[in-house]
């Protein structure tokens, strides 16, 4: 399994960089929208530094409701490393982490307890405020542990997460 993560990373970087070539293009961007509404597919347009360069970033996965979907989330990622987004409904804020065992660390999300102890950590604070349903958890990409930090710190200088508080990945490897 873990000798597919290098092809598959390949595979979707090729895809995004195609995709972010075409969205030059008006017309590629008027298809895209209306196949998103027709068949609701999860592609997400982001600017970057607020110039007409539009970026394509399309998450594995989607959870729109940690609150309905705990069991379903810590199912399909028991098992995996990977890189995660969890992105605040009301204000379009952003947090990127990784983790060598995302069933783990998703757990530790689902737990007040631990929340509150990491008050200090600004996603923990805004979860608590906001509720698990004002956020959407994205896996990003499933990697090899060995390729965590290196693919963390390119969706945080890609992203620029607001609730990160270090701009730096791999501090604690994912806990």
């Amino acid at each position: 399994r873990s000798t597919l993560f290098p092809y598959t990373t390949l595979f979707r970087s090729a895809i995004q960089r195609w995709l972010c070539y075409l969205s030059k293009f008006t017309w590629f961007m008027v298809i895209l929208g209306v196949l998103n509404l027709l068949w609701g597919l999860n592609f997400e347009l982001f600017y970057l530094n607020h110039s007409s360069n539009l970026l394509l970033i399309m998450p594995l996965i989607i959870y729109n409701n940690a609150d309905v979907e705990k069991l379903r989330i810590l199912k399909e990622n028991k098992g995996k490393s990977g890189i995660y987004c969890r992105v605040n409904k009301v204000n379009g804020s952003k947090y990127i982490g990784s983790s060598k065992d995302l069933y783990r660390r998703l757990l530790q999300y689902f737990n007040t307890e631990y929340l509150l102890k990491h008050e200090n950590m600004v996603i923990c604070r805004a979860l608590l405020k906001h509720g698990y349903s004002n956020f959407n958890l994205e896996i990003l990409e499933y990697c090899d542990c060995k390729d965590l930090i290196i693919r963390e710190q390119y969706y945080i200088d890609l992203l620029k997460p607001e609730y990160n508080i270090l701009k730096k990945a791999g501090s604690l490897l994912g806990f």
